[in-house]
């Protein structure tokens, strides 16, 4: 028995995947559908994972596209990008296989790397003032 999973424009349906035991539960009003294979959990799980975290990233890769130098806005987004990391890794990670979990760590690494730097550049350039 195979089961096909449509997404439907017109309707949209509230039910949310959750983990029990070894296969991932989405239970609907009327059904309740089991799956157990790990790629399609780990591609069901992406999906919400990005939907929470998107507009996020977004925000962040706009403000280090711009010009703008504000530490304290920078300091923000890291806040905000570490807290949503843990979220992540506290929701997800009995859900997610090692690699895909790796996979999207890595993404968030190089976003907070680069936030990292910025960080780092101000506190440079307040040590050198101090200096002269």
């Amino acid at each position: 028995m195979k089961y096909v999973l449509i997404k439907n424009k017109k309707r949209k349906s509230k039910a949310r995947p959750v983990l029990v035991g070894p296969f991932l539960v989405i239970k609907n009003k009327k059904q309740t559908l089991n799956i157990y294979s790990q790629p399609l959990i780990d591609k069901l799980s992406l999906r919400e994972i990005n939907h929470d975290l998107e507009p996020l990233l977004r925000q962040i890769l706009l403000y280090l596209a711009s010009d703008e130098d504000d530490e304290t806005q920078t300091g923000r987004y890291y806040d905000l990008l570490a807290k949503q990391r843990s979220n992540i890794l506290n929701n997800y990670e009995k859900k997610l296989s090692k690699a895909a979990v790796e996979a999207y760590m890595q993404k968030i690494r190089f976003v907070a790397f680069e936030l990292k730097k910025r960080l780092m550049s101000y506190q440079y350039q307040k040590e050198s003032l101090k200096i002269k």
